[in-house]
């Protein structure tokens, strides 16, 4: 018979949400900060929010973004956890107020999932303790939140230690324990896609460094491939969907390659720790923190020790690897000469959440090691553990706040806001026009010939009258172009083809047509039809095979 939990049991878990939410404090203020991805994350909450309202329960375009010429925004960036800020925005709350909210739970999420997988590892709850401290405090979550506003990035945060957990079942633990590395992944690839591809090779690299012991124990790899095929299906309404368009389209950041200039955001060496630039002027660069110059100190000592058993090979797989991330983010790299195959990263700094991570959990292995103080004497190193990384956490923010106001960049309504991410404009995208789209609103252009025209919108329909056509003709629609497009023709049913125009939007081939009236929404594809059954249907085997097995469970010599 189980024990119930007492109350104690909880003390830690309390305390680190008390931590967390006294590290949101800025958020007690009246208005928003406007951070560099704040109105693009406010804008997909609202367009969010819309789709709902208008019945589009899953959406994949929102037909309102960018002065009405639509953007599929959540085929590339997953709204699965923003699902939470618009339910309390349906509920009546205020969209800044509820995206505040979002951004408290974000951070308490990340100190709780912290605690939980590295107390997993440890079996010790106060160096687990520490470690979430150090992660959830660190500079550079200060950074993704209140300085970045990179909404996607801080969700990774709280996703990453279960990777981390699930990557030592994997090679070393239990490998049949695969529920970590299940929803790490999972919650990498409805998160942040960038956090979830560098992860991956990050994962890939682990594998490589125990290659030996995978194939002594080849059980593991099969194992391994379950739990991908988990993650899967798991994501595979929104993973596949994604896919299908980078793989059949081109788009502006893959075919020019040219938005981002890693090279140019990458560290100084001696600015890693500190010396941070939280300013774009010239240059955005941030830096690790105290906390993390201590933290790789300490690793640093503990490495050169001879590892006495698995744990201990697996942390010093991880500092090397933080070691490599290091690297990678300075200026030292070659960035410049692999700017054109590394231009998705943008920023090298984005290497520091694994910096963070290995780092916060090589102290919490550090600390269950070598250091065994009595229960008083532990309190106060918890305590004295939480104010550093609160000061350290709020120095950052308050830098932030400083220069946002000093920018005059504060929110208050959320009316006519502005969207910027050319990332997954078409790849034709005529640069000149689209600056100048505005003047480009709900038009329509014969390509090949002039034609009249009259439009009506409903929420995602078009609604298109035209005549005077006397020519083999295409209309040229002010709406970019994905695929998942249809266009009717209303008299006869008739699907009309759809292709990217050479400016990279919407053309509906009428043909000889003289006169007529179509209908344009953007239908979707057939994977984005199917594939939430696929996740549906997995879950509910899945369920199925969990109760079955409760009641059938498995031989003890299995």
């Amino acid at each position: 018979m189980k024990q119930r939990k007492k109350l104690s049991d909880y003390k830690y878990p309390l305390l680190l949400t008390v931590f967390a939410l006294a590290l949101c404090w800025v958020l007690l203020r009246p208005y928003t900060l406007a951070r560099h991805d704040t109105y693009f994350h406010l804008t997909r909450l609202e367009s969010l929010v819309e789709a709902i309202r208008n019945g589009h329960l899953l959406p994949r375009m929102y037909p309102h973004i960018y002065n009405d010429f639509g953007y599929a925004v959540s085929l590339f960036y997953s709204d699965f956890l923003l699902y939470i800020p618009a339910a309390l925005v349906l509920l009546g709350v205020s969209t800044l107020t509820s995206f505040k909210i979002f951004e408290t739970l974000i951070v308490v999420a990340t100190v709780l999932s912290a605690y939980y997988c590295a107390s997993k590892l440890l079996q010790d709850k106060t160096a687990a303790a520490i470690t979430a401290m150090l992660y959830t405090g660190s500079s550079y979550f200060a950074v993704d939140l209140f300085t970045r506003g990179a909404l996607g990035e801080s969700q990774a945060f709280i996703f990453l230690p279960f990777c981390l957990l699930g990557m030592y079942n994997a090679i070393f633990g239990d490998a049949k324990d695969r529920t970590p590395l299940i929803i790490g992944f999972t919650g990498l690839v409805l998160s942040h896609n960038l956090s979830l591809m560098l992860t991956a090779l990050l994962f890939a690299f682990f594998l490589l460094l125990n290659i030996v012991r995978l194939f002594r124990e080849p059980s593991r790899i099969w194992e391994l491939v379950k739990s991908v095929l988990t993650v899967l299906m798991l994501s595979a309404f929104f993973f596949f969907p994604m896919a299908e368009q980078l793989l059949t389209e081109k788009f502006f950041s893959t075919y020019h390659c040219k938005i981002w200039n890693p090279g140019k955001a990458a560290i100084r060496i001696r600015h890693l720790f500190l010396g941070a630039n939280l300013s774009e002027d010239p240059v955005f660069t941030p830096s690790l923190g105290l906390t993390m110059l201590i933290a790789f100190v300490v690793c640093l000592v503990l490495v050169f020790r001879k590892p006495k058993d698995d744990l201990h090979r697996f942390f010093s797989c991880m500092f090397l690897v933080a070691c490599i991330c290091l690297f990678a983010s300075t200026s030292v790299f070659p960035w410049y000469p692999l700017d054109p195959y590394l231009n998705i990263i943008q920023f090298p700094s984005r290497m520091f959440i694994f910096v963070t991570l290995f780092l916060s959990f090589g102290v919490g292995f550090w600390w269950s090691r070598h250091v065994h103080l009595a229960s008083r004497k532990a309190a106060l190193a918890i305590a004295l553990a939480a104010v550093i990384c609160f000061v350290q956490f709020s120095c950052v923010t308050a830098a932030s706040l400083k220069i946002i106001l000093e920018q005059k960049r504060t929110i208050t309504n959320t009316s006519n806001m502005p969207f910027w991410d050319e990332n997954y404009l078409n790849g034709n995208n005529n640069r000149q026009l689209w600056r100048d789209r505005e003047l480009y609103v709900n038009t329509v252009r014969g390509v090949h010939g002039p034609v009249d025209y009259s439009m009506e919108r409903d929420y995602d329909h078009r609604y298109i009258t035209f005549s005077g056509n006397s020519t083999d003709n295409a209309l040229e629609v002010a709406a970019v172009y994905f695929r998942g497009y249809r266009a009717v023709d209303t008299a006869t049913g008739e699907k009309l083809p759809i292709s990217p125009s050479k400016n990279g939007w919407l053309q509906v081939e009428i043909g000889s047509r003289p006169s007529g009236e179509i209908v344009i929404d953007y239908y979707g594809t057939t994977i984005q039809h199917i594939s939430p059954y696929i996740t549906l249907l997995f879950v509910l085997g899945m369920l199925g095979w969990h109760l079955y097995r409760r009641k059938h469970p498995a031989p003890a010599n299995a």
